[in-house]
């Protein structure tokens, strides 16, 4: 994709490891680990959050990381009570950034 233009690109797969490629580097972010109860709308909830944060922030890297954050801490609640389970994520962000794997 940033062959073909795209300055900043965000890959997900799922509960697998998300790819995070910028002008500045390419970088792995270890999804953290929950009993999953729901995935529905964690995409959507991943998107929003890294939106949320990167128009506050202008910081690519650390919106993914707080996207990665919010998606995992929300997996843990099932239907609409998924966002009742959004707590403590700029932690849990400050430790996916931590975790990350500069790939290039």
């Amino acid at each position: 994709l940033r062959k073909h233009g795209f300055e900043n690109v965000i890959v997900t797969n799922g509960a697998k490891n998300v790819i995070v490629a910028s002008e500045e580097s390419v970088v792995e972010l270890k999804v953290p680990k929950v009993n999953v109860n729901d995935t529905t709308g964690l995409g959507d909830i991943l998107a929003g959050s890294f939106m949320a944060t990167f128009l506050k922030t202008n910081d690519f890297l650390w919106s993914a990381c707080a996207g990665v954050a919010c998606a995992s801490s929300a997996s843990k609640g099932k239907g609409i009570n998924k966002i009742d389970q959004i707590k403590d994520w700029d932690d849990i962000a400050e430790q996916v950034k931590e975790g990350m794997k500069k790939l290039a």
